[in-house]
């Protein structure tokens, strides 16, 4: 309306637009302008809001998911079994497993899972650090400091203005991925870890 109120008072007030031709071309013009100010808005790709939340610990502040399970045997049949699991769902590497402490009923593992985005194919993994607290019968998980590795990696804790507002499209369909593949993890370890191991 305000556009319009400006184009009336250039073409009915400006004493150089006095000419009935002129006014024509004038409007001709201004037409012109919005048809194409118009095509361009329409033709921008639309951004998405992200507004997915992932899990946060609220002492670190880092995306987290972690859980206590029960399982029957020991603190030594749990830890036995725990790394029969990691070697299970994990490719083993010889840096991957940062403790363990069968004393403790302790064991930090760096893990890393495939995690692909289609629209950029460098990225394919993520990287998060898994630690297991054992005891009789019942045993801690916690999994955090995710990162999904490419050429312009995202640290899921503190991700920047590169990913929330450059590539928001991008960091919703990664949230959301990493949001299933833990999921999945955390089910399929519980499973593995309520079977007993033959050691």
């Amino acid at each position: 309306m305000r556009t319009f109120s400006k184009i009336h008072n250039v073409l009915f007030l400006c004493p150089m637009c006095s000419t009935s031709h002129t006014k024509t071309v004038i409007v001709l013009l201004v037409t012109l302008c919005m048809g194409f100010t118009g095509f361009a808005q329409t033709d921008a790709p639309v951004k998405i809001k992200a507004t997915f939340k992932l899990p946060v610990d609220s002492i670190s502040g880092k995306v987290t998911y972690s859980g206590i399970d029960t399982a029957s045997g020991d603190k030594d049949e749990l830890y036995a079994r725990a790394l029969v699991m990691i070697g299970n769902m994990f490719t083993a590497k010889d840096d991957m497993i940062h403790e363990a402490n069968k004393a403790d009923g302790r064991i930090v593992v760096k893990a890393s899972t495939p995690m692909r985005l289609n629209t950029i194919p460098v990225g394919n993994h993520t990287t998060f650090i898994l630690t297991l607290e054992l005891k009789d019968g019942k045993y801690k998980y916690t999994m955090n400091t995710f990162r999904w590795v490419s050429a312009n990696s995202l640290d899921f804790d503190n991700p920047g203005v590169t990913w929330t507002d450059v590539f928001p499209n991008e960091y919703e369909t990664l949230k959301h991925t990493l949001d299933e593949k833990m999921k999945t993890l955390e089910t399929e370890f519980k499973k593995g870890m309520h079977k007993k191991t033959d050691w």
